[in-house]
Order: C-alpha cells, then structure tokens, then sequence
C-alpha cells in the first residue's frame, strides 16, 4: 500500500491531500517502523504511536484500515484501502474529475 500512498501524495498533494501514517507501536517496534519509513521512501509524515493510543480512538480493528478525511475535519470514509476504489474516493474529495 505504501507505493500508492507515495504516488497519490505526490499526485493530489497540491490539490489537498496530506497523508499522515500512524504506525501501532503495539504491533510494530519503532526500529522496524524507522527501516519501513526509509525503506519506502515516503513523502508524508510518519508517526509512530508508542502505545496504540490513536488506533484505540479510532476503533482500527483490522490493518491496513484508512480514513479519509474532509477539509471540515469529518471522516468521509474509514476502511480497508484498496488503490482503485480509494483512489476514486480522494478524487471526489478533492473534486477532481475522472481521468
């Protein structure tokens, strides 16, 4: 999933999209999270959540779980990404039509 995060910020950054990635610090170590973050080269903001804290807020119960989030602050969207049908979502968010 991360190589179409990438791509999209790249791609709608200007238009408004801003990627934030939380990353489990119950599920994953923050030296495993640092090699995934430069490994994958990533254009967006990283944030390693020692305790879990912003997933228990959220109710992430199953990874990868994605938000999407309008400009008023309102969840538009949370579910399992897939690169198609979120992509489309951000598009209509942004207010982009179709290529």
């Amino acid at each position: 999933m991360v190589p179409h995060l990438v791509r999209w910020q790249d791609e709608y950054g200007k238009s408004g999209l801003t990627i934030l990635y939380v990353e489990n610090g119950l599920r994953t170590e923050k030296e495993e999270a640092e090699e995934e973050v430069e490994d994958g080269e990533m254009n967006f903001p990283v944030a390693w959540d020692e305790e879990g804290a912003v997933c228990a807020a959220y109710e992430v119960k199953e990874y990868p779980t994605a938000f999407l989030v309008g400009r008023s602050g309102r969840v538009l969207w949370k579910g399992t990404p897939s690169p198609k049908k979120s992509e489309e979502r951000i598009r209509r968010a942004l207010g982009i039509g179709r290529t």
